[in-house]
C-alpha cells in the first residue's frame, strides 16, 4: 500500500496531541473500531465518500451513527475536523499512519512475511528475532501464505524486501540465462 503524505501529516499532528494528553493508545483503539465499523457498512461508506453531500450532513450522520457507542469526544472532534477539511475519505490511511506513529515511539516496526506454507510458532519466533537484530527494532510480523512462492520466504519491512523465495531464485536464473 502506498503511504499518503497527507495522512501521515494528519496522523502525526493528532498523535502529538494524543501523546501529550496520554490518550494515544485508547484513541487508536477507538479509531480502529470506528474505521472497521464504517468499512463494514456500505451505506456509511457511500455517505462519507460522497463529495456531493454537504459536510454538515456528514457530521449529522456521524453524530447519529456514533451517539451511543464507544466514541470519545476527542475522536469525534477529530473526525468532524477531517470531514470539514474534506479528508474523511483518508480515514483508513490516517489510522494506519497513527499506528505507525505509535510504533515509532515505542521502537517497533511492522512487517509482512510471505511464505508458501504456514510457519510454526518456533519458525516465526526465530525469524522475528533475526529481523529484530537486522533492524535494531522490535519487529511485529504479519504472516501471509502465498503458494506462488513455491518455497522459502519473502519479507517486507520499512519498504525493504528480503526475498529468499524459490520463485525469486527461479526468476534470477531465468534473467541470468536470457541475458547471455
Amino acid at each position: 500500500m502506498k503511504r499518503s503524505i497527507v495522512a501521515r501529516r494528519y496522523a502525526s499532528a493528532f498523535g502529538e496531541i494524543l501523546q501529550s494528553q496520554n490518550k494515544l493508545r485508547p484513541v487508536i483503539e477507538e479509531l480502529d473500531r470506528t474505521v472497521r465499523f464504517i468499512e463494514s457498512q456500505d451505506s456509511l461508506k457511500k455517505i462519507f465518500k460522497n463529495p456531493a453531500l454537504h459536510n454538515g450532513a456528514k457530521i449529522h450522520v456521524l453524530n447519529d451513527a456514533f451517539s451511543s457507542v464507544w466514541m470519545s469526544d476527542t475522536l469525534k472532534n477529530f473526525l468532524v475536523f477531517l470531514i470539514e477539511r474534506n479528508r474523511f475519505a483518508q480515514i483508513s490511511q490516517i489510522r494506519d499512519e497513527l499506528i505507525a506513529y505509535e510504533d515509532k515511539l515505542e521502537g517497533k516496526v511492522r512487517g509482512k512475511v510471505y511464505s508458501a506454507f504456514p510457519l510454526s510458532e518456533n519458525q516465526t519466533t526465530i525469524l522475528q528475532n533475526t529481523l529484530n537484530q537486522i533492524t535494531k527494532k522490535q519487529v511485529i510480523l504479519d504472516v501471509i501464505i502465498d503458494p506462488s512462492l513455491i518455497g522459502g520466504l519473502r519479507t517486507e519491512i520499512e519498504g525493504k524486501i528480503y526475498d529468499g523465495s524459490v520463485l525469486h531464485f527461479f526468476e534470477s536464473i531465468r534473467t541470468l540465462l536470457t541475458s547471455e
